[in-house]
Formats: structure tokens, C-alpha cells, sequence
């Protein structure tokens, strides 16, 4: 049984790890035998410079369960590699014995010529294996009910795993001088272009813009635009833009602007590419591409504006009587105007109000930019958030009924949270790994047993179902909420 994780996910060693040596092919391949081994192989052993190539490393795995498994790791000097995609899994037969095989493959090219060498390449995993059973020990010993739950559990422990593969030896030709067109960039493969040149009919001044796609099977990161020859007293152009690149075509795009009025050839567009296969350089050319250059429509009326005289005042006209008032003898009666506005209670706690919420406003921006900026933290709130939702999540699986079904849910289950609550990839969330985070915190040792038991409950249901049931299942989901219970409660 062969199980990836996630992408990139790596397994780090734990502090409490097992205290049986690891399983590594160096140190114990007498032990695994046939069981596991890895191979590297390439489609050519002979290449030139940017030639693709396509590398396979495969993982072979047989009567043996594992998990917890890497993306290779490979020596690649003098090669420019991809990312290696979602691996294949399917059966296999060597040797007259019946694989799961894991094949991860990826496009690799060339950078300079020589002998070259790419890997070994390593892979690493955790093997889930059973152990002897250990020799019967009175009851009255101290660990007697620890060897009575290990032979319950089958015995089962999980192992770290290192293989490696061979090496592959390549020999990388350079790009021959001999037969190079003017007109070549660096382009190695076997390519196809197709041009368009849109509008064919505009007004003088207007852009045509020139649209070049290059397909094909080869290194798409080193094939450049097209050239195009343009005469300047007839044409002005811009330098071409890359609109769109997948894995196997370019798309440029061109603007170029017609200088005179009437029709007009666009000049041919070449495209020159070494093709490793025929050991021989070749050009495509597309073109040349007629338009029509119409005049140009320009708005030449002329307005006539009168201006207003200089020198001329304008005339006012006087209302008399309005702005006279008569100066009193006497101040008169007075009354007290009251308080000012500002004085007043209600216009305080008005101007309190705005401050009061602009302080919101700044802890909500504070709090939403950690969010978006510390992953960790981000992590954390959101275990908080799940963990009622993962318990009811667990409490469903298990009123369907016991079986492997209930634990791989509460595998699940416990996956993302405690993932999210120790910002955590997926591959990483092991038994040992928790366990060793759990004591760097101080947290409670019967915590950390429990949740450690329940890890090996989920790899018990996965390899040994036959001994799981309701009671057992029941006891299972306590230990669950406990521990979620308790992580919540306590400062991670």
C-alpha cells in the first residue's frame, strides 16, 4: 500500500522516535529484500543543449505498507528540471513479483554541453510494520497490560524510511555551428507557427496588430518571437509581448503602425528552430500580409469666438436704502445667549463616537492584515474555528457504524486540525511529531498518550479492521473530544 500525502511533504524525524533502528537501504536491505527499491531512467541517453527529455523516477513497493512519502530529491547540476506533477499509481510485475508502483515524471532539459550525471535520487517514507510478539510476562508485572494492548493492536509501528536510486549518465551535444540561419535564437524542438495580422483594413495612424502562436514538442522557455524585417520609412513597430505560454506553445503579439496612406504589405514573419531528430536547422515562414491604409478622418472646422471688449467697465446698477441702518442710542434689553455649542454634553459624546469607532476600525485592519500575513496564527484561528465541526464531523462517522471507515475519518479529522493548530503540512502530522511539539509546550502527558493511542488505533483499522469494535469505536471518539477539548484550552 503506497500513500502520498501532499506535495512536498516531508516527514521530519521526531526526538521520540522508536528505539529500533530505522529502516534505510543502506542499513537494513537484508531486510526489506525486494520490498522496496527505486529506479531512475530517461527516455535519451544522447541529447543537445535544450533538447527536452523526460526523467522517470519510479517507486516499487511490495507486501509492504507506507505512507508519509516525499517528492523525489535529486542532484540535477547542468539540467534545468520542472516540478515533478501528481504521481501515477498502478500495478506492476518484476521479477515475478506483483508491485504497487509510484512513478513520478517530469520534462528535463540540457543547459550546457559535456558528460553529465543526473541523481541519485531519494526518496523518504514511513513503513507501517508489524512486530514480533513479545515473550509473555506475568500479570504482575508493571507492563503487563502494555504487552496485553500491543498484542490486542496486532503490534503494528510506524518506521522511518530512506531509499535511493541509481544514477543516470548523459551525454549532451552542443548546437553545431554548421547550417545556423541568420534568423536563429536558440529554439531546439520541432515547432509549428501560425500568424495573424488584425485589422487588414485601417485608418492611417491606426495599429495592426500582428498575433504569432509557436507549438511543438520541446523547451517552449527558450524559443523567442519571431523576426520580422519592417521598412522604417513605411512602418513603426513595437517590441513583441509574450500574451500567453502553457507547456507546449507561445504566444507573441506585435504592434505595428503603418506610416503611409494606401495599400501595404506587413513583411514575411520567420521562425528558425534546431530539430534534434533530423540533427538539422529549419525555418518557417508565414507571410507577407496585405492591408489597406485608409485616410485619416481629422476635424479641420474652425470656430469663431468674439471676445469681450477690453477696457469697457461693466455697468452696476445702485439699490439705495438697503445697507443703511440707524446707530442706536442705547444697548436695550439683552437675554443670556446660553451655552456653546461645543459645551454642550451631546455634541461631546457625538465627537467621541467617530474616535471610538476609528479605533475599531484600526483592530479590525490589524487583526484581518495578521491574518493575511501570518500563516501560523492564521492556522491557529482556524483549528479553533473547525474544532467543533471536526468533533460532530467524527460523532457522524461513528452512528455509521464501526470499522475502518469511522477511523479514517477521525485520521482525517485529526490531520487538519492539529495541522492547522501547529501550522503543520499534511505529511507531517505523525504520532511522533505531535507527540514531541506536545512536550516542548509542557502539555499534559496523559494528553499527548491518548492522542498518540488514537494514532495507533487509525493505523490498527487500517491494516488489522478485523479487531475493531462499537465499544472500542465508542471509547475512541471520548479520547477524541478530550484531546481537541484539551488543545483548545491550552496556549499552542
Amino acid at each position: 500500500m503506497v500513500d502520498v500525502l501532499g506535495e512536498g511533504s516531508v516527514v521530519r524525524p521526531s526526538s521520540q522516535a522508536p528505539s529500533q533502528a530505522p529502516y534505510t537501504q543502506s542499513q537494513n536491505q537484508s531486510d526489506l529484500g525486494d520490498k522496496a527499491y527505486m529506479t531512475m531512467e530517461v527516455d535519451k541517453k544522447t541529447v543537445f543543449v535544450n533538447e527536452s527529455m523526460t526523467l522517470k523516477i519510479k517507486l516499487y513497493v511490495h507486501n509492504l505498507s507506507m505512507r508519509d512519502i516525499t517528492y523525489p530529491d535529486f542532484n540535477h547540476e547542468g539540467f534545468s528540471v520542472t516540478e515533478f506533477g501528481k504521481p501515477d499509481q498502478k500495478p506492476e510485475v518484476q521479477h515475478g513479483m506483483s508491485y504497487e508502483v509510484l512513478e513520478f515524471s517530469a520534462p528535463i532539459f540540457p543547459v550546457k554541453p559535456g558528460d553529465l550525471k543526473i541523481g541519485p535520487a531519494e526518496i523518504k517514507g514511513t513503513v507501517i510494520a508489524q512486530m514480533a510478539n513479545r515473550v509473555k510476562r506475568s500479570i504482575f508485572d508493571e507492563d503487563a497490560d502494555q504487552d496485553v494492548f500491543s498484542d490486542f493492536f496486532g503490534g503494528f509501528q510506524s518506521f522511518p524510511l530512506t531509499l535511493t536510486s541509481n544514477a543516470v549518465d548523459v551525454k549532451v551535444l552542443p548546437i553545431p555551428d554548421a547550417g545556423k540561419p541568420d534568423t536563429y535564437q536558440g529554439a531546439v524542438g520541432t515547432y509549428s507557427l501560425d500568424v495573424q495580422a488584425q485589422p487588414s483594413k485601417i485608418k492611417l495612424g491606426d495599429p495592426v496588430n500582428l498575433k504569432m502562436t509557436v507549438k511543438g514538442s520541446g523547451n517552449i522557455n527558450t524559443v523567442t518571437a519571431p523576426l520580422i524585417s519592417v521598412n522604417e520609412d513605411e512602418f513603426k513597430t513595437y517590441e513583441p509581448q509574450v500574451t500567453k505560454q502553457e507547456n507546449d506553445s507561445k504566444t507573441f503579439e506585435q504592434v505595428i503602425i503603418p506610416k503611409k496612406q494606401g495599400p501595404a504589405l506587413i513583411p514575411k514573419v520567420a521562425l528558425s528552430y534546431f530539430d534534434p531528430s533530423s540533427r538539422s536547422y529549419k525555418t518557417i515562414e508565414k507571410g507577407p500580409f496585405p492591408i489597406e491604409v485608409l485616410k485619416s478622418e481629422v476635424d479641420q472646422s474652425m470656430k469663431v469666438v468674439e471676445t469681450p471688449k477690453t477696457g469697457a467697465e461693466p455697468e452696476t446698477q445702485e439699490v439705495f436704502g438697503r445697507d443703511i441702518i440707524y446707530i442706536k442710542s442705547s444697548l436695550g434689553r439683552t437675554v443670556p445667549a446660553g451655552k456653546y455649542l461645543f459645551q454642550k454634553g451631546w455634541f461631546i459624546i457625538l465627537q467621541i463616537i467617530p474616535v471610538f469607532m476609528l479605533g475599531l476600525a484600526f483592530v479590525a485592519e490589524r487583526y484581518t492584515s495578521r491574518l493575511r500575513t501570518d500563516i501560523s496564527y492564521a492556522r491557529g484561528v482556524r483549528a479553533s474555528r473547525k474544532a467543533r465541526q471536526s468533533v460532530q464531523k467524527v460523532q457522524r462517522a461513528l452512528s455509521q457504524g464501526a470499522g475502518g471507515k469511522f477511523y479514517d475519518n477521525v485520521f482525517k479529522v485529526l490531520q487538519d486540525y492539529l495541522g492547522d493548530k501547529f501550522n503543520l503540512p499534511p505529511g507531517a502530522v505523525t504520532a511522533d511529531v505531535i507527540a514531541g511539539l506536545l512536550k516542548e509546550k509542557n502539555a499534559d502527558e496523559l494528553v499527548t498518550k491518548k492522542l498518540v493511542d488514537i494514532f495507533a488505533e487509525c493505523d490498527m483499522a487500517r491494516y488489522a479492521p478485523a479487531g475493531i469494535d462499537s465499544q472500542k469505536t465508542r471509547q475512541t471518539f471520548e479520547s477524541v473530544k478530550e484531546v481537541i477539548d484539551y488543545l483548545e484550552h491550552i496556549r499552542i
